[in-house]
């Protein structure tokens, strides 16, 4: 397994970002819906980055990236928080292509699970997965989301309705669930 490291995203970020972006697009765009063409230049990875930190300082959304050992980006993790409901999260997350199957997504999810118990107020996180992406489902179940619910024609990937799997996770052992 690679050895990663997960950090806020910060705007000297930007170049790396759109490079790691830009290499996996075309991956990206086979699992979820695709970016504006705006997003693909160094004004608009910073703009999305400049953003992502205010609504960060807001404690709306926890915008972070996956690195190597040695900084190189390998992938994104965001936790957007509900506002309607501030204890409760939705995670995402994408993985450079040549960096899936050797156990990155997982090992991240999990340094940003245990992230979010010291360093915020969230109780529950929640995550989608595309129903065949069997991968992904893998990562959240080991790392002990619980299907909750079947939502059909979630998003449009290609034009093609996809379903999901909802997921759930409680952050705590203390009588909240962990």
């Amino acid at each position: 397994m690679t050895a990663v490291q997960i950090a806020l995203v910060h705007l000297d970020d930007s170049a790396a970002l759109l490079q790691f972006e830009s290499d996996n697009q075309a991956w990206f765009e086979q699992h979820v819906p695709p970016r504006g063409d705006d997003f693909y230049s160094l004004q608009g990875v910073r703009e999305q980055t400049q953003e992502f930190l205010l609504y960060h300082r807001a404690g709306l959304m926890f915008p972070m990236l996956i690195k190597t050992t040695t900084g190189e980006i390998c992938g994104r993790m965001n936790v957007n928080v509900k506002e309607c409901t501030p204890t409760v999260a939705e995670i995402g997350y994408r993985v450079g292509h040549h960096y899936t199957q050797k156990g990155i997504a997982s090992s991240a999810l999990k340094q940003l699970l245990r992230w979010l118990r010291e360093s915020s107020s969230l109780v529950e996180v929640r995550a989608h997965a595309v129903i065949s992406n069997l991968g992904s489902r893998k990562v959240l179940e080991s790392n002990g989301f619980l299907p909750i619910r079947q939502i059909d024609a979630f998003a449009k990937i290609n034009h093609i309705d996809v379903d999901v799997i909802e997921y759930r996770r409680y952050l705590f052992d203390d009588g909240r669930e962990e």
